[in-house]
């Protein structure tokens, strides 16, 4: 139950525990007659009545607020920001639960990748019909990662250490419509604009990842890939054209801790707001925190 639900209960038992103790006489009108406070706590416009310490009715919201009033939950910055991939769709890394019962939430989980993730118990995001181009790669960090509009090309058949490990990605460099170095030198401004600043530290704009900041790089994609089951995770190489190193003071996916000497500033690009450790302020209300830093996430 999220924090504002508490805070409309509590409000609720104590407007009840308000009517069994005023000025109402147990017959559903007050003592001049009135009958403007019914026995059921409300003034029949669905709002519960509380004596305000002054012999006066005072008029507590439901727990329903009516459509039409924009009541003012911006206190719950400082929590959990519920986030979109495309509207209307919210996923497990955007609705400020528990999906996993790991302790973690959204952006809090080791395994969130951003809003645009429906799985905090692994590194494959499983957003329905999220790649149905399984060997070709666009963005695989946004709600549409196969090839398609953020304009990243690449294409598994040029990976010789076959990370999809299907039959129809099998290495294969004379591919059609296959630009293998090009793409390993070179992509697109489009690319680097829109999905370069939702790679994770650590990884390239294709899931190709190096876990903990050390040792080989992991296609995170694999069915089953996780920080419990690294051997489920199948090598791959990366596409520096499009990559997002993990420095010594920075957090990546499975490196939570720092070197002592490490400074916030360290952590992330000038002007962006570090994040994700004790004592970090929560990120701005349209920022999702990935691997320390507070990346901007308006999809």
């Amino acid at each position: 139950m999220r924090i504002l639900d508490y805070y409309w209960v509590s409000i609720m038992v104590l407007a009840a525990l308000a009517v069994g103790c005023g000025k109402g006489n147990g017959n559903g009108t007050d003592e001049d007659g009135t009958d403007e406070d019914v026995a059921d706590g409300t003034d029949g416009a669905g709002d519960t009545t509380v004596d305000d310490g002054n012999g006066e009715a005072s008029e507590v919201p439901d727990d329903t607020p009516p459509a039409d009033i924009d009541y003012d939950d911006s206190w719950l910055s400082d929590v959990c920001n519920v986030f979109y991939c495309q509207a209307p769709h919210i996923y497990q890394c955007g609705n400020c639960l528990d999906d996993d019962s790991d302790g973690g939430i959204d952006s809090g989980d080791t395994h969130c990748l951003g809003p645009c993730d429906n799985n905090e118990s692994g590194f494959n995001t499983e957003i329905p019909g999220g790649n149905a181009a399984p060997c070709k790669q666009d963005c695989y960090f946004d709600q549409d990662s196969g090839d398609g509009n953020d304009n990243c090309k690449w294409n598994h058949l040029c990976d010789p250490l076959q990370p999809l490990e299907l039959n129809p990605c099998d290495y294969d460099l004379t591919c059609d419509d296959c630009d293998c170095e090009g793409w390993l030198a070179t992509q697109s401004e489009i690319c680097l604009d829109i999905c370069l600043p939702l790679v994770p530290n650590g990884c390239d704009c294709f899931g190709c990842c190096q876990l903990g900041g050390a040792g080989d790089t992991v296609f995170i994609g694999s069915p089953n890939c996780s920080l419990d089951s690294l051997e489920s995770c199948t090598p791959c190489t990366v596409v520096p054209s499009c990559y997002n190193d993990c420095g010594r003071c920075e957090l990546c996916l499975g490196k939570t801790e720092l070197p002592p000497d490490c400074n916030p500033s360290d952590r992330c690009d000038p002007g962006i707001q570090p994040c994700g450790l004790p004592g970090d302020p929560p990120c701005p209300e349209t920022y999702y925190c990935i691997t320390g830093c507070c990346k901007p996430f308006l999809l």
